[in-house]
């Protein structure tokens, strides 16, 4: 059985630069079913690249970004900062913040984009803390035309950024025809995040996605 949120350009088929996304529990009770159900519908789509969320707790600490600071939203708007240093560092693209609480009956998504802008807050009503898989979906469906068009627009101004900063593209006496293409240029940590590098997978992400889930 397949399940498809979203739409599917040709772009996607043959982009071969997925979206980079993670999907992070920040629930003071619960909230590890409705991550999971969430993870099992994403996970294996050639369009998503997923990041394990253990993978990006063990260095919360290193940008000052904790679990009360993902939950709260007045936080997030004072320390955007640190969450944009965060997902580049980590090179994310879409961060998935679940939260549940009101006794279990409220479900909370919070999407952050690649420059640790909140772009949306999706709630859902559900029971025991248990988020079912079509609401799951549900959930997604309203996400990615919104995350979507994010994350190629970022990639776009990446792609820009890394143009006008390649010397392989400033005017020189040299031959261009043998000239060194890179330049001898490296890429380093405090590159990606001041977000001045060149991502590797930098690309065109399609206005939706196709998000397939089965047993």
């Amino acid at each position: 059985l397949v399940l498809l949120v979203g739409l599917v350009s040709d772009a996607v088929a043959q982009d071969e630069n997925p979206m980079r996304m993670a999907v992070i529990n920040a629930s003071e009770r619960g909230g590890e079913q409705p991550r999971t159900q969430i993870v099992d519908i994403l996970y294996g789509n050639e369009a998503i690249e997923l990041i394990e969320s253990e993978d990006i707790r063990r260095d919360m600490e290193d940008f000052g970004v904790n679990e009360k600071v993902l939950r709260k939203q007045e936080l997030r708007e004072k320390f955007r900062s640190r969450l944009m240093r965060m997902v580049q560092a980590k090179r994310i693209e879409g961060l998935l913040i679940i939260d549940v609480y009101n006794k279990g009956r409220t479900l909370q998504v919070v999407v952050i984009g690649p420059e640790g802008e909140e772009l949306q807050d999706v709630r859902r009503s559900i029971k025991r803390g248990q988020l079912e898989s079509d609401t799951a979906i549900d959930v997604l469906q309203e996400i990615f035309p919104v995350l979507g068009p994010e994350v190629l627009a970022f990639r776009e101004r990446q792609a820009l950024t890394s143009a006008q900063n390649d010397p392989a593209k400033t005017p020189t006496e040299t031959d261009p025809d043998t000239a060194d293409p890179d330049n001898g240029a490296q890429v380093t940590d405090s590159d990606v995040v001041d977000g001045n590098a060149e991502d590797k997978k930098d690309g065109y992400f399609a206005r939706g996605i196709d998000i397939g889930a089965g047993y």
